[in-house]
């Protein structure tokens, strides 16, 4: 078993959570005029102060909310997020 969480694997989860909720898996699109515009309901990793934290585009596309509390380790997240999955894993 590996020891360390790197951000490889957290993606990785962060794409299995978005396919279990049908959500964009990108975050931000460009149009035809190479304009960004939010994915609204995309989950992504945010990160800061040497953590990172789960978070999700809003509905209406400006800002997001934070999904699995503060900033915590890659380990803490990982298996935050393999919590997370199990339970979206349960609902009908």
């Amino acid at each position: 078993m590996r020891n360390r969480i790197t951000n490889k694997d957290l993606y990785a989860r962060v794409e299995m959570i978005n396919k279990l909720t049908k959500s964009p898996e990108e975050s931000y699109t460009t149009d035809e005029n190479g304009k960004y515009t939010a994915s609204p309901g995309n989950f992504h990793i945010d990160g800061a102060y040497g953590g990172v934290r789960l978070v999700r585009i809003c509905p209406d596309g400006h800002g997001t909310y934070i999904i699995s509390g503060p900033y915590t380790t890659k380990r803490g997240l990982y298996i935050w997020m393999g919590a997370y999955i199990q339970g979206l894993s349960f609902r009908k």
